[in-house]
């Protein structure tokens, strides 16, 4: 994406989160992005692709958000599960824009741009299946385990923590390793 589309993306993003992505006009990106309106589809084909580029950048600020969590992520396989378990939830829970993009768009484009995936599943494929895959490799998952289906499974149990109020951070931690780790895991 060069330097323009990106501006014009960047100021997409700031008029939806201001008016919302149903409200908003080209001529309000126009304005924000200080181009003329007719310059915007220079670059863009209209407000549809627009919201599928802010989309994406969101998605990639989402994986930089997990990405930076972790890097201080313990080294132990069954921590570095719980804490990536924990701060997909987090970061995940925390982000309104993904939901409000991904609604303002036909179901197959956001299946077509993030693979099928919600927020979660997509940080979950790129930071959770490694830890798995490391496991499985040093044969400490449990007998049976498989890695995509261990995956799609933990997806239901992050949602279910999504759906979880007043869970604080050391609470939901507490429940993936009570929980989580043993339905993985060998016992140690």
């Amino acid at each position: 994406m060069d330097a323009t589309t990106a501006g014009i993306v960047s100021a997409a993003r700031a008029v939806f989160a201001r008016y919302g992505v149903a409200r908003t006009r080209m001529a309000d990106i126009a304005k924000e992005a200080k181009l003329a309106r007719q310059t915007l589809y220079d670059f863009v084909s209209g407000r549809d692709e627009l919201i599928e580029l802010a989309l994406v950048a969101c998605c990639g600020e989402l994986q930089q958000r997990l990405d930076a969590a972790l890097v201080d992520a313990p080294a132990g396989l069954r921590e570095r599960f719980v804490e990536v378990l924990a701060r997909a939830v987090e970061i995940a829970s925390g982000d309104e824009e993904f939901g409000a993009l991904a609604e303002a768009l036909p179901p197959e484009t956001v299946d077509r741009i993030i693979g099928g995936a919600t927020a979660v599943q997509a940080l979950l494929a790129k930071s959770l299946r490694p830890v798995l895959e490391e496991a499985a490799a040093a044969g400490q998952l449990r007998p049976g385990v498989v890695v995509d289906e261990a995956s799609q499974w933990l997806l239901g149990v992050i949602s279910f923590a999504l759906l979880r109020e007043n869970l604080d951070a050391a609470a939901l931690r507490r429940e993936f390793r009570t929980y989580a780790v043993p339905s993985v895991f060998v016992d140690c």
